[in-house]
């Protein structure tokens, strides 16, 4: 597969990698379209062997226009039981509290579960989420978010096989009386959760099964937090775009200051690899608490100026990335994947309705209200 650059219609936020529900082999993802901050599309995408990009009518979930909702996260796992996977895709809406939207996946077929969309906050329906992630919890998998002003909190998503539940009020106390963003990280061996409260100086508590556990620490970060992640099993803050912190030993490194650290991607032994603002792959060697910049592979976006706003995905071991500038938006994919095999393309096509959400799975429309 090449790595062409294409120029899309509108926006793409890859999600959430769904390659293993692709039964015609070709790379497949979840896509939310349109305006980054007012998103109401949810496609399913898949990639040809030639690199073309095709709009998998399996499914498609749209927002109503005339509504506050936005997509805000997409999660992929085995959340109702061990045996099948699902699709969960989070709503949120200051006007009636964020929406839990749940599908059953079984031989490329997206099928609905639950009489409707589960409000994790009707009582607060202002408090937006922050983050989410998904946790793997005695062998089936729940989310956990974050959840801003006013009701500043963290929550938990069980789901069962008639309904959702969820564990709440987790780090309120905590939380409650902070100003400054929400940051989380959760060890699925040992259960505990640490929370950030990304103010000066930056606080964090630790939780294990929901119960507070030792302290609040000041932590010596310096800069603003800008993303939480794992660096071989020790918790670690992204901190000013160019910093790491670690959290164990409270030390932090800097990372190459010509360039704007976006987001953490993976790990092995002591090498790093970031993405930067403008798309590019930096590899660092960390040697005596020094990190240092061992190679930079250029932006797939290379030739492209403005770039205001980008995105990425990881699906195996390539990248979906997609970028946004004032007039136009791309997509292209880097890595190389094994020869696929190209299927019929699906031509369902959606009629405009009036109700507040329309979704096409499997060549038949259900409406959900």
């Amino acid at each position: 597969m090449g790595n062409n650059l294409i120029e899309t219609k509108e926006f793409i936020t890859p999600v959430v990698n769904l390659q293993e529900t692709a039964i015609d082999n070709q790379i497949s993802f979840l896509g939310f379209v349109g305006n980054p901050a007012q998103q109401k599309k949810a496609q399913l995408y898949s990639i040809t062997e030639k690199g073309k990009l095709i709009e998998n009518k399996r499914f498609v979930f749209e927002l109503a226009e005339n509504t506050n909702s936005t997509f805000f996260s997409a999660h992929y796992g085995n959340f109702i039981n061990t045996e099948t996977k699902n699709l969960v895709i989070l709503v949120a809406d200051p006007s009636t509290g964020t929406k839990v939207y749940v599908w059953s996946i079984k031989e490329g077929e997206f099928l609905r579960e639950y009489a409707g969309p589960y409000v994790i906050n009707p009582e607060n329906k202002k408090s937006l989420p922050v983050s989410s992630k998904t946790n793997k919890a005695e062998g089936r998998d729940e989310i956990i978010i974050s959840f801003g002003s006013p009701n500043r909190n963290i929550v938990k998503l069980n789901f069962l096989n008639d309904k959702i539940t969820k564990e709440e009020n987790i780090a309120k106390r905590f939380l409650q009386n902070q100003a400054g963003s929400i940051y989380f990280l959760n060890d699925e061996e040992t259960k505990e959760l640490i929370v950030f409260n990304g103010g000066n100086p930056t606080q964090s508590k630790t939780f294990v099964s929901n119960k507070e556990e030792n302290p609040i620490i000041n932590n010596p970060t310096q800069g603003t937090v800008n993303h939480a992640f794992f660096i071989n099993n020790e918790p670690a803050l992204l901190t000013n775009f160019n910093k790491i912190y670690f959290y164990n030993s409270k030390q932090t490194i800097n990372l190459n200051p010509l360039y704007k650290h976006k987001q953490f991607i993976k790990n092995t032994a002591n090498k790093i690899t970031f993405i930067d603002n403008a798309g590019s792959f930096l590899i660092y060697e960390i040697i005596d608490n020094q990190a240092n910049l061992i190679n930079k592979e250029e932006s797939m976006f290379q030739g492209v100026s403005g770039i205001a706003k980008t995105e990425s995905l990881q699906a195996g071991n390539q990248t979906v990335l997609t970028a946004k500038t004032k007039e136009k938006n791309y997509f292209v994919i880097k890595g190389k994947q094994e020869k696929l095999i190209e299927k019929e393309e699906i031509t369902d096509k959606i009629i405009s309705t009036k109700q507040d959400t329309t979704i096409l799975t499997a060549n038949k429309k259900e409406y959900i209200f």
